[in-house]
């Protein structure tokens, strides 16, 4: 309830934030899929915390949802500030969140994820999975992406069965979990050597029987699915990929 609470309030900072609009839209984030990720924005992490207080969740219940932290100046401080907000949600619920920097500089990882939880673990969850069975009656694949960003850009551009990792490497318990929706896994990745490194690492993992794992490579230099299906003819290139 207080991830969902948080969901909430991010999503109205973003609104009231001119800078993280301005970022969406180069990124050529659609509306809809503003709305369909319900992506938020925190900035001030302090101010944040307030908010948090003003709503009526406890600083108790906002550490254990991984909202909050104690530093070592024994004060709370918020565990974001200054990036965009993607809820990661499972059946409904929201359990946690993604949070990405929109400025190379501003220090930090670029995705920054919440701790683990009583209620999340990143090692048994992926961005986007609520979407995948009901999208699967339109493209009858599941396509595993490496970022938020991607995942959202697939959707946008017709393939709604497109689902990433929490950063974090690719699992069995993954696998286990796209293994029942009975369809196809494409595990879309960069054609550099990073991608087919990652590929290999897949493939030695234990595949549960059921599942038809295959891999789709982006030939493309320096490309990923966000900048690809930007272009012109891209989607019909996904698609072939595929």
């Amino acid at each position: 309830e207080a991830n969902k609470i948080a969901a909430k309030i991010f999503m109205q900072n973003l609104e009231n934030s001119s800078e993280a609009l301005e970022y969406l839209k180069k990124r050529g984030v659609s509306d809809d899929m503003k709305r369909r990720f319900a992506i938020g924005y925190i900035g001030d992490g302090d101010i944040f915390i307030e908010q948090l207080k003003e709503s009526g969740v406890s600083l108790n219940t906002a550490a254990r949802a991984g909202l909050v932290k104690i530093d070592e100046n024994s004060r709370v401080r918020s565990f974001f500030f200054n990036r965009l907000m993607f809820p990661i949600i499972s059946r409904k619920n929201v359990i946690a969140f993604g949070g990405r920097v929109m400025d190379k500089g501003s220090g930090g990882p670029k995705y920054l994820n919440s701790p683990d939880t009583p209620v999340f673990n990143k090692k048994h969850n992926l961005f986007g999975i609520d979407f995948v069975r009901e999208s699967l009656h339109d493209f009858p694949y599941v396509v595993l992406c490496e970022g938020y960003f991607d995942v959202v850009a697939m959707h946008q551009y017709g393939f709604g069965t497109a689902v990433a990792a929490l950063g974090t490497a690719i699992s069995e318990n993954h696998l286990e979990i796209l293994s029942k929706f009975n369809k196809p896994l494409v595990v879309m990745l960069d054609g550099d050597s990073a991608g087919r490194a990652a590929a290999k690492r897949i493939a030695k993992l234990t595949v549960p029987d059921k599942l038809d794992l295959r891999a789709a490579f982006i030939p493309d230099e320096g490309e990923d699915p966000d900048s690809l299906l930007k272009k012109d003819g891209g989607t019909e290139k996904i698609r072939a990929l595929i």
